[in-house]
């Protein structure tokens, strides 16, 4: 309750020394400062301080998985991607790219951000901030085309990652002929 701790040092010889650890858990971000006192009799007394910067950081989980598989060739599933900022800072600028295997055709895609499809290629346009602890939701339905296993592969990029993160769900398309 008093945010402070204490230690006992019985004694120290003449020019020696003794040391105590203290490992912090921060609980917020911020400037704080730890202060050291040292007494002892005689009224000798000394104090250090020491600054310490508690930083955020966003931390990015991604997660793509398909709500039907297998398929009939002619069939849909949707595939759910969830991006959810796990860290304690907001992240910038985070961008997803699907790539649509060549035996699927992407239906129009849903999501918090605007969206272009290339060929094969979906791509959202970027979520300028997402919070710490905030999520957000896309889903692409796709159409089964030509039978086998099919690998949907999502990339995401933010201004913190250096390299994009790829995620891939296979689906099974299969024919009844």
């Amino acid at each position: 309750s008093s945010h402070s701790i204490r230690w006992l040092l019985r004694a120290l010889e003449p020019n020696k020394g003794a040391s105590v650890k203290l490992q912090v858990d921060p609980q917020q971000k911020g400037n704080f400062v730890i202060r050291a006192d040292a007494t002892a009799d005689r009224n000798l007394s000394d104090t250090q301080e020491h600054s310490l910067a508690v930083e955020g950081i966003a931390a990015l989980l991604f997660e793509v998985a398909d709500q039907v598989d297998p398929i009939e060739v002619g069939g849909i599933t949707t595939y759910s991607i969830q991006v959810t900022n796990q860290g304690t800072e907001a992240a910038s600028n985070v961008q997803l790219l699907a790539e649509v295997p060549a035996g699927m055709e992407a239906v129009p895609p849903q999501g918090p951000a605007k969206y272009q499809v290339q060929g094969n290629l979906v791509r959202f346009q970027p979520i300028v901030r997402l919070a710490a602890k905030e999520k957000a939701s896309y889903s692409i339905q796709v159409r089964g085309r030509i039978q086998g296993d099919q690998r949907f592969k999502v990339e995401m990029t933010s201004a913190e990652t250096r390299t994009p993160v790829i995620e891939e769900e296979s689906t099974f398309v299969y024919s009844d002929q």
